[in-house]
């Protein structure tokens, strides 16, 4: 996309600070992996289609710098799936017949990269809604509240987070996080490692927001 930041790519993988384990992560990763029917994407063409939008575009998006700081439930759910529909059932947070739970992520939100299309976000706590399976539920606080500083490529309207006014949603099934090393370097430990950039910067997407 012309006025977009070029990112060299290469297959160097995660910048020397290592993989992000957990349960939840894990599935998180998988998820991603099987999700994108048209191929693997290189993280410049996430991050670009993060702000202007894939089929189905959104109203708002926003690139935000913060840290989780708390994890709360949000509510479970159970699918009723035919040859002609979806239904989605709401359950109780927990209840033994649910297939998912939503989790609410407290994100202490120290810096807005972009602002997004008609996104009034700023910095200050916000509300990141995640889902995973049922049984993944006592790995989820851990897994979110040890990542440190990250950066979220985020949007709203999310048909998961109905249920939630105000929640935030992670682009690309979740799995668009990118967390800050010492020196201000970005990895995406959740999307596919053959994706990452050689070198990746919040600067780089300072200018790229600039530009865009």
């Amino acid at each position: 996309m012309a006025g977009a930041a070029v990112l060299g790519l290469s297959s160097c993988g995660f910048l020397g600070i290592g993989p992000w384990h957990g349960d939840a992560m894990d599935e998180t990763r998988q998820s991603f992996e099987t999700w994108d029917a048209a191929g693997p994407l290189s993280i410049e063409e996430m991050i670009v289609s993060s702000q202007f939008g894939r089929p189905g575009a959104r109203d708002t998006d926003a690139v935000v710098i913060g840290r989780v700081v708390d994890v709360g439930p949000g509510q479970s759910f159970s699918w009723t799936i035919t040859d002609d529909s979806e239904e989605r059932s709401i359950l109780p947070f927990g209840h033994p017949e649910a297939e998912a739970s939503s989790f609410h992520l407290s994100v202490e939100v120290t810096d807005v990269v972009v602002s997004g299309r008609g996104s009034d976000i700023e910095p200050g706590r916000i509300e990141v809604g995640v889902m995973h399976a049922a049984e993944l539920q006592d790995s989820v606080a851990d897994d979110y509240t040890g990542i440190g500083e990250v950066v979220f490529f985020l949007h709203q309207g999310s048909p998961l987070f109905d249920h939630a006014e105000d929640t935030w949603a992670i682009d690309y099934n979740q799995a668009l996080i990118g967390r800050v090393s010492g020196d201000g370097e970005v990895d995406f430990p959740l999307v596919d490692v053959a994706s990452q950039p050689d070198t990746l910067t919040v600067d780089d997407l300072r200018d790229w927001a600039a530009d865009a």
